[in-house]
């Protein structure tokens, strides 16, 4: 499994599979993903998630969630996540996005119920255990659009999106029942951490310090760390290193690149430095990296 493509202003690149309809749906495994969390990132699409083994934490906002077994969350779009391990577990799930472009062919539908969902939607997500009403059904829902998107009987995009639409009526449903405001707002530390995010994302290939991160922001340096402790759990410049070793392992598949132009590219003064980070963080150096996937 690749790692997940952020993009510049924080969201992620989300990959539809199923041919001709903005659908994802795909079963993952934390441990394939470094650290063993999906990191931080917004996207555009529903998102619905069902945990088929073992368990793991979603954070969101100030909220961390333990999400267990056939537990199921529904993250609304332009919210942005993370999930991550608890203690050394992993965890299997199933994930399954939608865009709203997929409910909008009718002009009555869009404006009368995904738009009046969405400008109600101040909730980031919905929790839902075993014991709530109705949790079951959304589970055998998106296991029944697994189970479509991975044999492919005739006929099953048909059925993949009436699923879609029995997951968007039983949203609807939660936020109507919630009596939720019809606004969706960003807290200001949520701006200011896409803002710092972005400004990292654009420019870790340059010489980048504390202060750069926290201008992009607007706050002050202490601020600007505050708020990375709060929501990406480390500091700006781990997160910035780690983004960078992120990106060098891309870069590093193409041959065409030596290590050092590699750690030039990524940031890194001096090769020397590059290696010993790159080691540190994945376990092998870059040329053995280098040698594992040529």
């Amino acid at each position: 499994m690749s790692e997940p493509i952020i993009m510049p202003d924080g969201s992620l690149s989300v990959q539809h599979n199923i041919p001709q309809l903005p659908i994802s749906i795909r079963t993952d495994r934390l441990s394939q993903y470094t650290d063993s969390q999906f990191c931080h990132h917004w996207n555009d699409d529903f998102e619905f998630i069902r945990v088929l083994e073992g368990k793991m934490y979603f954070e969101i906002d100030d909220e961390k969630i333990l999400l267990e077994q056939n537990h199921f969350l529904i993250i609304c779009p332009k919210h942005a996540h993370r999930l991550l391990a608890v203690d050394e577990c992993d965890c299997k799930f199933l994930c399954v996005l939608a865009s709203p472009k997929l409910f909008t062919a009718s002009f009555s539908v869009k404006q009368e119920l995904i738009e009046n969902l969405m400008q109600q939607m101040s909730v980031s997500h919905y929790h839902l255990t075993p014991e709530d009403s109705g949790c079951m059904e959304l589970v055998l829902l998106c296991d029944r659009a697994e189970f479509l998107h991975e044999n492919t009987p005739s006929g099953y995009q048909l059925e993949i999106v009436g699923i879609l639409h029995m997951l968007m009526a039983r949203l609807y449903a939660l936020t109507l029942r919630s009596g939720n405001s019809p606004e969706v707002r960003f807290s200001q530390d949520q701006l200011t951490i896409k803002n710092m995010i972005s400004y990292i994302h654009k420019h870790y290939g340059d010489k980048i310090t504390l202060s750069d991160i926290s201008a992009a922001g607007g706050v002050c340096r202490s601020k600007c760390c505050s708020i990375f402790k709060k929501y990406e759990s480390q500091s700006p410049i781990e997160y910035l290193n780690n983004y960078r070793l992120s990106c060098s392992r891309d870069y590093l598949m193409d041959r065409s690149y030596t290590v050092a132009e590699v750690a030039s590219m990524c940031g890194f003064t001096h090769q020397s430095y590059f290696t010993k980070m790159f080691t540190e963080h994945f376990g092998y150096t870059p040329r053995e990296f280098r040698s594992k996937n040529s």
